[in-house]
């Protein structure tokens, strides 16, 4: 299964490259747009060259399909709903931009390869189209909508010009993006159900993963709505403290 390559890898990449993904981001980045370029050389341009299996399987269909990409994304999106208290979790939001930044360029060479047959077809022929195709090809299109702001905005330099709260307003398109995948990936499994084998592995993988993300979000929710005392509560509290 795809999705479980692609977090295997990504964990094995940040365990290894965290350190050097804060300190030497720049690199990262390019290394992730150098490695769009050889997909895209790879598949549109048709090398000629015949890939063992073995790096075809486990190497480069991680990346052609976006599940590294996918795989980066799950992982920022749990470090938002874990609690930033434990030491792991704290040593991930270090890097959460990085890792959604690397995770941004896959996708963008992700749609780049699949939207090059995929969008010139949804706005000329989309009759042509099977509808699962026809319904995740618009997703995508909403998914890049949502993703290049959040996109833009991870850049240290982007969000030093931005006030806190105009920052903070933008993150929560994270929201929907999140969600979004899921659903893209479920209008291009479900069809697919009967065939078995990796997809319904897929459906129940992203779902258990999802299912998961949401109840760890919820449940942060809410403790975070618990704990914070309001401002009124507060200054009583103060003043009371002071008169006795």
């Amino acid at each position: 299964m795809l999705l479980l390559l692609g977090l295997v890898q990504v964990f094995i990449f940040i365990f290894v490259f965290h350190n050097a993904l804060k300190k030497y981001p720049e690199r990262f980045y390019t290394v992730a747009v150098c490695m769009v370029i050889f997909l895209i050389a790879d598949i549109l341009l048709e090398f000629s060259v015949e890939w063992p299996d073995w790096i075809q399987t486990y190497i480069l269909s991680v990346f052609q399909r976006g599940s590294f990409a996918t795989s980066l994304f799950i992982v920022v999106m749990f470090i938002g709903a874990l609690d930033k208290k434990r030491p792991a979790v704290r040593a991930l939001f270090k890097i959460r931009a990085e890792l959604s930044i690397v995770a941004s360029i896959l996708t963008l060479g992700h749609n780049l390869i699949y939207g090059w047959s995929y969008f010139p077809m949804l706005f000329t022929r989309p009759g042509d189209m099977r509808p699962e195709y026809a319904a995740a090809s618009v997703v995508t299109i909403v998914l890049l909508v949502l993703m290049i702001p959040l996109f833009i905005t991870s850049f240290s330099k982007v969000r030093r010009k931005m006030s806190a709260h105009k920052w903070k307003s933008l993150q929560r398109l994270a929201y929907p993006f999140y969600i979004l995948i899921y659903v893209h990936v479920m209008i291009l499994f479900i069809p697919r159900w009967n065939l078995g084998g990796n997809y319904v592995l897929g459906i129940l993988g992203y779902t258990a993963i999802y299912s998961a993300y949401v109840i760890l979000r919820l449940k942060k929710y809410f403790n975070d709505r618990k704990h914070k005392q309001p401002r009124y509560c507060k200054t009583h509290a103060r003043k009371e403290k002071i008169k006795n």
